[in-house]
Order: structure tokens, then sequence, then C-alpha cells
């Protein structure tokens, strides 16, 4: 019996960035696809972080590709690919969604307590003092007697309140 001779059909498609010996990813706009050994194995959309990032773990997990070499394709270093699994272990893929960037809370700096961060100011107490008072951080009370200077200077060159008078309206 005569075999002929066939060149071996690719693993992945030819626009595929590899990962590792078995495994490529085809990404664009609409979102990403990741082949292993021949076979469509994990799919998401635009904007799917979590199942992108879980795409990533489980190549891991699966031991197909380094961290390194996942990390790579994925735009992760090692360290994010290992931070996401401790997030994936404690909390399940619903944990692997972006982090909220920014202020996790609404801000601490209402009117009424830079009011009383400008009295307690106003009493002598250091900076450290009034944060420990009211549950502030640090920069939060510098914040806020910066504004409180910003607010005066402001006024004072406007021809507002005189120095030495209250920026508000008495206290209520």
């Amino acid at each position: 019996m005569h075999l002929t001779s066939q060149s071996r059909l690719p693993l992945i498609p030819i626009e595929a960035t590899p990962i590792g010996l078995a495994a490529g990813l085809l990404e664009d706009e609409r979102g990403g696809v990741v082949f292993l050994h021949g076979l469509a194995t994990h799919q998401w959309g635009a904007g799917d972080q979590v199942g992108r990032r879980l795409a990533a773990l489980q190549l891991h997990q699966l031991k197909v590709a380094s961290a390194a070499e996942i990390g790579t394709v994925f735009g992760a270093d090692r360290s994010t690919l290992f931070r996401w699994r401790e997030r994936q272990e404690e909390g399940g893929a619903a944990a692997l969604a972006a982090d909220k960037r920014g202020p996790k809370g609404p801000s601490k700096l209402r009117p009424e307590v830079v009011e009383r961060v400008r009295g307690l100011a106003g009493e002598g107490h250091s900076g450290r003092e009034i944060g420990r008072r009211l549950g502030l951080d640090g920069s939060t009370v510098r914040r806020a007697l910066s504004r409180d200077t910003q607010v005066r200077a402001a006024q004072r060159s406007s021809g507002g309140a005189a120095r030495g008078t209250p920026a508000r309206g008495p206290r209520g």
C-alpha cells in the first residue's frame, strides 16, 4: 500500500496568535476565540472581560502554556494572572469582573464634612486628630482645608466675604 504525503493541517487558524504549542487566540473588535488542538474552546463578545479572563485562566490551569506566554497574548503579566486565579477561587467567575477604577464609594467630602473639618481646625486640632475624630484619611482632611482656603481666596479677590469671616453662612 502506498501512502501519499500530505501536509498537516494547522491546529489553529493561520491568523491566530499562538499560545504555546497547542492553542491560539483570534481576537478583534467583536470579541475573541481561543482554539485548543483545533477546536474552538472559549469565545467571548466585545467588552466581556470576565469571559476573556476566564479563558486565560483555564489555559493556564490546563498547562497549555506558561503564565508568561498566556499573559503576553492576553496583555496581562504573570502576577495579574495569579491575582485573577485567586479572585476566581474565592468568588467564582463573577469575581473576575474588572476592578472599578477611581473612588470606590461616594465622596466623604460633602459640604457638612468640610464645615466640621474647618471647625475643628479653627479650634486648633491637628489634621491627624481631625481625621481620627471624623473617620477621614489625612489627604481628605487636607483637601477639605485646601478647598476652604481656595474658597476664601476667591471670595477675597472678588470682593466677597471679608478676611476672617466664614466663607459660608452661619452653621445650622
